[in-house]
């Protein structure tokens, strides 16, 4: 495994721990967008480990997972944009339904779920990729 890549995963797996820490203290909004946060950077170590090239200074996850090759589901599809949509709304709550905070818990929940799962399913991509 590439350097680079190594280190995009490590902060993957910071975001995610930082992403349970928030919903345990009940910060729902900031919670999700470590979750998009996981998953954008578990993404972007594949595209490392694919390409030996940085990855794109980009947060949108279907065309980040198009550009890794990876092929998702319609429910991961789905998931993929919603968290988009979800970071952006936390990075600039001025916009429509920006304000996050009143997100339910059980869809909190769900997605940590979801971006633990990915992030678990893009390190084993970046395993099988031979030299």
């Amino acid at each position: 495994m590439r350097q680079q890549t190594e280190k995009w995963l490590s902060i993957a797996r910071d975001d995610a721990k930082a992403a349970a820490a928030l919903a345990a203290m009940e910060l729902w909004g900031l919670a999700v967008h470590a979750c998009q946060q996981a998953i954008e950077k578990s993404i972007k170590a594949l595209i490392v480990e694919n390409t030996d090239k940085p990855p794109p200074r980009l947060h949108d996850l279907v065309k980040l997972a198009d550009m890794a090759g990876l092929h998702l589901s319609a429910e991961q599809g789905v998931k993929f944009a919603e968290l988009t949509y979800l970071y952006i709304g936390a990075r600039y709550p001025d916009i429509e339904d920006g304000d996050m905070s009143a997100m339910a818990e059980d869809e909190v929940r769900a997605y940590l779920t979801f971006a633990k799962e990915t992030c678990e399913w893009t390190r084993a991509e970046i395993a099988s990729v031979q030299p």
